[in-house]
């Protein structure tokens, strides 16, 4: 039985689907290789990456079999925009050609540095062969996709030729739907490992296309073909399946909160709708007006599904606007390595050098494909392919293409994903490269039906030799490739962190190893810094490779902090420690930390702090873990001199006076309290901001300060009436009732144990907190009653050990006696965690 008598298509797929894998063999291994690259984590892994390539490879084959080879017309321009695709490929196998040193030193003088000094830390010379690329392993791979993507792009052209563009259009949108599908049901369960077994290192989501701005691409692709399909399919009973599955993708478009995914389906929407159709439009296509009201509606319905899904509006953070500032710095890396470019697949590797060091994490990608491209491949093989696929392209925006609403739509699905590429760059994953070079293809092949057969290459010559160079860069990846550079830093930070003291042996091969493979990659320098100094060795040549590979990153600072203490050498280790807070605000934790770690006095650790306002943080968090009242009050102070604007310097100085000014006999304040007093009302002018429980509580602590604690009570009730569920203010109403022995009391501590108990943890601290305020005041049985609480919530030691001290205040002998005994009980248990925990 041939394929095109085989039933199965028709029940599984229906009569769309069934027409297109009746085309032959060539149809079902290409819908094969695009779900299996959509559903398996977008192909990003190279396992499911060379499935892929073996699918798309014999769907070549398969197609270079069916029909004669004069059946499709090769002209120049498809067989330009598949030669690119070659060309480009075996430009990365170029890249990734051993050379002479001096050979590379001519070519890319700047990529023969990174190599010369890649294994200065081991005290190697310098290799006597070098890669233009800087991550060959990696460059091999992206050689594979290459030519994927090529072979793809032909053997969907022959396809749309053929007539196969509706259906090849079908697989997008049936795609798109099953991967919109899928990820509802992932966030419907709350699912936070990919089919319940695979566990992303760096995704938010757990979906089968993991980055929401590549997933938003993808959707918006498969919604325009779908979208065609509407159009064509008028007023049957299909239109209504078609278009429940339009809203379910357009609002999972909206759920992933990309603002380029969102704005470039609005976008793609308008020109939907506006788009003129040409006098040989289709007999079957719906009115432009109709079209018009069915895009408004489909749009409303996905809004309102999407906030239904989310239950509040759209957050989209000023965050994704960040990355418009790496576009200068990604250009200076492409014009440094302008002639052949790092490589393909070594930008992620190299960038660290260009990128800021006040971004959150690492950027693998430049968020634009033709500033990647040229950093990667250099200038003028990017300008060259750009302009070789945009005349190769031209024919499918012909009158052809906008006579067919199937078409029209499906170009303009293809426009919107590269608009949209040029801030989010989704083409770097396989899936969505690979579905958008069928559609391409099918674009082309459609457009070029009816045209003379050229007498150049026959459709089975450049398959045949598509798919032989396909399968040489399928067998070179799976000899060559490693893993990449996101995944090797999370494997050896892991492994190091795992050993708790020296490495193993086993840990220097591998870190050598990817040294090799990413030579120009400033992290593998810093974990050799780190076993270094956990095994006793010398650890300055790693933290110096760091330090060239990224002299701006905070992180490498801190390194050669620990590095300088490490050798006694306080002083300069205090200076780096210094430069990383400048480099990077974000760090102060860190900084306090390492501080702390070497028993450092507040008073040393001040000269940490940058000049101006990048050194009030640091300040304020010094201040907070200071002991002495008169250490924290300076610290505060010097904050304030350093951002006369920090309003939580101000803030917090503020209360620090105001508790001095309480305590009277001691503090700062002890000599001058109505002075105090001055200075505490206006670092709480500057440090209030209105409307928030900061002013309420800080005016309340005014007040009481000034004899007048019943409107300071009054002014925390009406905060907490305004403020409903806040923490701070309802705690401060707690204590100022308790001081003024009001009437007030019972509500107010109700209100703060609703409010705090929404976890056990932050309850049993809320009780502990009250039972300890109200033992102060004498009240041993509210406080029992509160310790009983936070022992019950959050049972520990000291919860069982404050317990049985107020039962005996009351004489509650069986009382105390229960909670000694599960103090005497929880004390093993505790031993034998910190045990386990230290080892």
């Amino acid at each position: 039985m041939g394929a095109g008598e085989w039933p199965l298509p028709d029940v599984l797929f229906g009569r769309p689907m069934a027409k297109f894998m009746r085309r032959g063999l060539s149809s079902y291994t290409l819908a094969l290789a695009l779900g299996l690259s959509a559903l398996a984590a977008g192909a990003i892994h190279l396992s499911i990456l060379a499935a892929f390539a073996v699918l798309v490879i014999a769907s070549a084959l398969l197609a270079s079999k069916e029909g004669p080879p004069s059946s499709v017309p090769w002209g120049s321009r498809e067989l330009v925009c598949i030669g690119v695709w070659f060309c480009l490929a075996a430009f990365c196998l170029l890249q990734t050609v051993p050379l002479p040193l001096a050979w590379v030193q001519a070519l890319a003088p700047d990529n023969a540095d990174i190599w010369s000094r890649a294994l200065r830390p081991w005290n190697l010379p310098e290799p006597a062969l070098a890669h233009l690329s800087l991550a060959p392993g990696r460059s091999v791979i992206e050689a594979l996709k290459a030519a994927s993507y090529g072979l793809a792009f032909a053997v969907s052209f022959q396809l749309g030729h053929q007539g196969g563009l509706r259906q090849l259009a079908w697989l997008g949108f049936g795609a798109a739907l099953v991967v919109g599908l899928v990820t509802a049901a992932h966030q419907i369960s709350g699912a936070q490992h990919l089919y319940g077994t695979y566990r992303p290192i760096d995704a938010y989501d757990a979906a089968p296309l993991l980055n929401a701005n590549n997933r938003a691409g993808y959707l918006n692709l498969g919604f325009f073909c779908g979208l065609g399909l509407l159009f064509r399919a008028g007023a049957r009973p299909l239109a209504a399946l078609i278009g429940s599955g339009l809203v379910l993708v357009a609002a999972e478009v909206l759920l992933c909160e990309s603002v380029g995914g969102s704005g470039c389906l609005a976008i793609g929407l308008v020109l939907a709708a506006v788009l003129p159709r040409t006098r040989r439009s289709s007999h079957l296509e719906l009115n432009r007006w109709l079209q018009g009201g069915i895009v408004i509606a489909i749009g409303l319905a996905a809004a309102a599904m999407a906030i239904a899904a989310r239950r509040s509006t759209l957050g989209w953070s000023g965050q994704t606007f960040e990355k418009f500032q790496l576009f200068s710095k990604a250009w200076q890396l492409a014009r440094d390595h302008f002639g052949f470019g790092v490589g393909r697949g070594a930008f992620g590797s190299v960038f660290a050098k260009y990128q800021d060091q006040s971004q959150q994490g690492i950027s693998e990608h430049v968020e634009n494909f033709p500033i990647q491209w040229a950093a990667e491949w250099g200038v003028p093989v990017t300008l060259i392919a750009l302009v070789a696929l945009s005349w190769s392209l031209w024919p499918i925006c012909g009158r052809r293409t906008f006579s067919s609403p199937v078409r029209r739509c499906t170009l303009i699905g293809c426009l919107v994903l590269l608009l949209q590429n040029q801030v989010d760059l989704g083409l770097e994953i396989p899936a969505v490269a690979a579905l958008l070079s069928s559609l391409l293809g099918a674009l082309c092949g459609a457009s070029a039906r009816g045209a003379v057969p050229s007498r150049g290459l026959s459709s089975q010559a450049v398959l045949r030799m598509g798919s032989g160079l396909t399968a040489v860069c399928l067998v070179l990846a799976l000899a060559l490739g490693v893993e990449a550079p996101s995944r090797l830093r999370h494997q050896l930070h892991a492994e190091l962190a795992a050993t708790n003291g020296p490495p193993p042996t086993g840990f220097w091969t591998r870190l050598r190893s990817a040294m090799q493979a990413y030579p120009a990659e400033p992290y593998f320098p810093l974990l050799g810094s780190s076993a270094a100094l956990a095994a006793g060795q010398p650890a300055l040549p790693w933290i110096a490779r760091a330090l060239e590979r990224s002299p701006t990153s905070a992180q490498a600072h801190l390194e050669l902090a620990r590095v300088l203490h490490a050798g006694g050498a306080t002083s300069q280790a205090l200076s780096a420690l210094r430069e990383s807070l400048e480099l990077n605000p974000r760090s102060t934790v860190r900084v306090l930390q390492l501080g702390e770690a070497w028993g450092l006095s507040p008073e040393a650790l001040e000269s940490v702090a940058p000049a101006g306002s990048i050194g009030a943080p640091f300040l304020v968090l010094l201040a907070s873990h200071a002991k002495d009242d008169q250490v924290r009050t300076h610290l505060l102070e010097r904050a304030v001199e350093h951002d006369p604007g920090h309003a939580d310097a101000h803030y917090q100085l503020a209360l620090e006076l105001l508790s001095s000014v309480r305590r009277q006999a001691e503090g700062a304040c002890a000599a001058q309290p109505r002075e105090c007093l001055l200075r505490a009302a206006e670092h709480a002018r500057l440090g209030s901001r209105p409307g928030s429980s900061r002013t309420a509580i800080l005016e309340a602590r005014l007040l009481a300060e000034r004899g007048q604690p019943q409107e300071a009570e009054e002014l925390l009730a009406q905060a907490c009436e305004r403020l409903p569920g806040d923490l701070d203010v309802a705690d401060a109403l707690v204590n100022q009732a308790l001081a003024n022995d009001s009437p007030r009391l019972e509500g107010a501590v109700r209100s703060l144990v609703a409010t705090a108990c929404s976890n056990p943890e932050r309850c049993g601290a809320t009780h502990s907190s009250l039972g300890n305020r109200f033992a102060n005041a004498g009240s041993w049985h509210l406080a029992v009653a509160h310790y009983q609480r936070a022992a019950e919530e959050a049972p520990s030691p000291a919860a069982w050990q404050a317990l049985a001290g107020a039962a005996d205040q009351l004489g509650l002998g069986t009382l105390a006696a229960s909670a000694r005994r599960r103090l005497a009980l929880s004390r093993p248990a505790t031993t034998e965690g910190a045990k386990n925990g230290d080892q």
